[in-house]
């Protein structure tokens, strides 16, 4: 599962979501709020065995969604490369690749 985090507010963050299973490739966006109840929901529907994000542009709060996740068998990997623009502030893109 590959994830991007952008943060409307300090109550309020949207991801972008990939998510590839064998011959299936899911994309989602959603809103949730700060306790991140549907990226957890998510999390535990999907059982991703392993979660990529850009590296330093999440919250630690979805930080600590990843950190209960790994210590249930999921792997999450910070990355500094990814492939698509991510928004670090309404006015820029940073590109990021993967590969």
């Amino acid at each position: 599962m590959a994830l991007v985090e952008e943060q409307v507010s300090t109550k309020t963050s949207v991801y972008n979501l990939v998510y590839t299973s064998v011959g299936k490739f899911i994309f989602s966006q959603f809103e949730d709020d700060s306790c991140r109840s549907v990226l957890r929901t998510v999390a535990a529907q999907f059982q991703p065995a392993h979660i990529i994000y850009p590296k330093g542009l999440i919250s630690s709060s979805t930080q600590a969604v990843f950190n209960t996740a790994s210590s249930q068998n999921i792997s999450s990997h910070g990355i500094t490369t990814f492939g698509i623009p991510i928004p670090t502030t309404k006015s820029q893109a940073t590109y990021i690749w993967i590969g």
